[in-house]
């Protein structure tokens, strides 16, 4: 289904043009993934690992009980989905177009890295250094981006990036 998903989408483009100004790259990515998460809700409904009046009872109780798999998918998700996420949400909303990966990509593994640490931190109770997490970044990155035309979408995609971050480990936090 993930293929079929995402192969419509090149064959969609030369029927419907997918392209457009402002938010339409981000308002393109959250259909596309509405789209996944809806095959996966209707493949553990259909299989009967959880049942539709229950679903989010369900979805908690798996996620309780699987623990070590719920901090991992915690992790993976702060990895690439989220680097996504972001580009796509800051993007669409401050430069009103698609993200510029080329340029976004020299950040990716340093912002994926910066949010593992935050969530680490912030799921073993230790808020206080996510502070300091940032801070190398700071200190390395921003003289390059200070006073340039990228100094709103770089302090606008660490903000976004550290609260997805901070999001997720208080929401793994009330798990355990």
């Amino acid at each position: 289904m993930h293929i079929a998903v995402d192969g419509l989408q090149p064959w969609l483009g030369r029927r419907v043009p997918l392209n457009g100004p402002g938010l339409f790259g981000l308002g393109r990515l959250i259909i596309d993934q509405a789209i996944h998460l809806s095959v996966i809700l209707l493949v553990l409904v259909w299989s009967g690992y959880v049942s539709l009046p229950s679903l989010s009872a369900d979805l908690l109780t798996a996620l309780h009980t699987h623990r070590a798999l719920t901090l991992v998918m915690g992790y993976v998700f702060l990895a690439m989905p989220t680097w996504i996420l972001v580009e796509f949400t800051v993007y669409g909303l401050i430069n009103g177009s698609a993200p510029d990966f080329a340029l976004a990509a020299q950040y990716k593994y340093v912002g994926t890295l910066e949010r593992w640490l935050i969530i680490t931190c912030v799921v073993l109770g230790q808020f206080g250094l996510v502070p300091l997490v940032t801070l190398p970044r700071l200190v390395f990155e921003g003289q390059q981006v200070i006073n340039s035309r990228r100094t709103i979408l770089y302090v606008a995609e660490l903000l976004a990036s550290v609260g997805v971050a901070i999001a997720t480990g208080l929401a793994l936090r009330l798990l355990f």
